[in-house]
């Protein structure tokens, strides 16, 4: 048989006639996973699903007793999934199925299903108070975030619950590891965090089925015109706290919502040490831009970037423009390929760059050049900044915020959002963003190739503090958000759970009756005062 245990391998010897089909094709699919992310099946039983047998029921049985990703086990969980990393019921839902009547049929076959239900028993007693939900398996900035949160969460030594929204760019380096970790399951009303974007509508519906206690959002958006749709989000599911990733951000949704808003600067902690080469060292002969295609191009303005590394290209025969991009292939327009393939001495790299690789590229880099029409943070130049390069940047929302006046800024000007020739989809055309000065873009650009690598280290290490002031802000924040306790309602719950009562079957039909009901009451709650709203959130507790 070998390593080869996928669900689609003819010799799948995983495919036991007597095991129940889900508990087949998820034990596979979490195989397949693991090894994907380079594990042999050798250290997948040694080390993810610890197994002393080596015959494929132990094997199983091992997978089936450890944790999912909601901590129900596996081995309830599969008949809950619906892909490789979401549920179609909650966690608490999961183990009232378990330790019900219900489950016996599928269940009871199991030589070790007694030890499974125990193994429920336990995730309901050592539930948590606190979960994250995010894009942890995204490859883009939402999914970033996301585990920069939960990184800063763990540095606290903060125990909490996870759901990950399903993307379809999920990759086994981001799943394996989480799949392999033993995460507790979530009381049924934990406070919540989410890492959202502006499809939180249906990213937060299957998730938040149960209303958390207090639900905060940390919400990327770009514009100054918050959307409808935004505004109805956090009305509908009682958001306490919308957190944004700069003051810019922060101005726009406190126009636009009833909540809270705070400001969360959220940066890798990697590049926030000072791990630079030594002082003197040369750069490399190449301007770098960097861009996610899937943010919307009109917004990304790589034709900017082009038009003025054009301006200035004779000027520098030896450096060249290197544009690093993510998804161009399927998001790039005609007209657009054609201006990158006649730009002068100009690399397109479209490709997954390893950590190693995306390091040496941007810290190399003679100068760094973004002239994005609008940035709710700017990951990407405050990166290069931290490194030492020269940075050309559109002087407009998140990167004004963060750049405050370092560097090279290109001043803009404001235009409609429908004017760009691109769909600008989710952005409603009617809103506004700044459009960069190419003429001053090129200026700076000189100035930026003339700039000494002492010098710009200089600049480079003031932003570096203020991101590490902004760190430890980010630090006692999550901290203190993920500082809860379980509720006197989860303690009545969880003796409940199983035990089918007729008191408890009321009580679950009474609750999908009024299910409809709560937007409306979301509504009133959010027409009161702040201090009775406080007062009702504390008397929820």
């Amino acid at each position: 048989m070998g390593d080869d245990v996928r669900g689609n391998s003819p010799q799948n010897a995983w495919s036991h006639p007597t095991w129940p089909e889900p508990w087949r094709h998820w034990m596979a699919v979490d195989i397949d996973i693991h090894q994907r992310a380079g594990l042999s099946l050798a250290e997948i039983f040694t080390s993810t699903y610890p197994s002393v047998e080596t015959e494929p029921d132990g094997k199983l049985r091992a997978w089936a007793l450890h944790p999912s990703l909601c901590g129900i086990p596996n081995g309830v969980a599969a008949f809950f999934r619906t892909s490789p990393t979401t549920f179609d019921r909650s966690a608490t839902d999961m183990a009232d199925w378990a330790l019900s009547s219900d489950s016996r049929a599928l269940l009871d076959p199991a030589p070790w299903s007694l030890e499974l239900r125990d193994r429920v028993r336990h995730a309901v007693r050592d539930a948590v108070a606190f979960r994250q939900v995010g894009y942890h398996a995204y490859e883009a900035s939402m999914g970033l975030l996301t585990r920069w949160s939960y990184d800063l969460l763990t540095q606290r030594r903060r125990r909490i619950a996870i759901d990950v929204i399903d993307v379809p760019t999920n990759k086994p380096a981001y799943l394996s590891p989480l799949l392999a970790a033993s995460w507790p399951m979530a009381s049924v009303d934990a406070d919540t965090f989410a890492v959202v974007n502006f499809f939180a509508q249906g990213a937060l519906s299957p998730l938040l089925r149960h209303p958390p206690r207090r639900l905060s959002v940390l919400w990327a958006w770009e514009l100054e015109q918050i959307p409808p749709l935004a505004v109805s989000v956090a009305r509908d599911f009682a958001i306490d706290t919308v957190y944004v990733l700069s003051p810019w951000s922060a101005t726009a949704f406190r126009s636009a919502v009833a909540c809270q808003v705070e400001v969360l600067a959220l940066t890798n902690p990697k590049y926030l040490a000072d791990n630079l080469a030594p002082t003197g060292s040369a750069r490399g002969p190449y301007v770098l831009s960097i861009l996610d295609a899937r943010s919307r191009l009109g917004r990304k303005n790589p034709e900017a970037v082009l038009r003025t590394w054009a301006a200035v290209a004779e000027e520098f025969p030896h450096h060249s423009l290197i544009l690093k991009t993510m998804a161009l292939a399927d998001e790039g327009t005609t007209e657009l390929m054609d201006l990158i393939r006649h730009s002068p001495r100009t690399t397109l790299i479209d490709d997954h760059l390893n950590d190693e690789q995306y390091h040496e590229l941007v810290a190399n880099a003679a100068a760094y050049l973004t002239l994005p029409r609008s940035e709710g943070l700017g990951l990407t130049p405050l990166e290069a900044a931290v490194h030492g390069v020269p940075v050309v940047y559109s002087d407009y929302s998140g990167l004004h915020d963060n750049f405050n006046g370092t560097f090279f800024p290109v001043p803009v000007t404001m235009v409609r959002v429908g004017d760009s020739g691109y769909d600008n989809t989710p952005y409603p055309d009617d809103a506004w963003w700044g459009d960069p000065d190419l003429v001053v873009a090129a200026q700076q650009l000189r100035h930026a190739l003339a700039m000494t690598r002492a010098d710009a280290r200089a600049q480079g290490a003031s932003i570096r503090e203020q991101l590490r002031r902004d760190h430890d802000v980010a630090v006692d924040t999550l901290g203190a958000v993920a500082d809860v306790t379980l509720s006197d309602n989860w303690h009545r719950r969880r003796n409940q759970l199983g035990r089918r009562t007729w008191q408890f079957k009321l009580a679950r039909r009474a609750g999908r009756l009024f299910t409809p009901l709560r937007p409306m009451a979301t509504s009133v709650y959010r027409a009161l005062p702040m201090a009775m709203r406080r007062r009702l959130r504390t008397t929820r507790r």
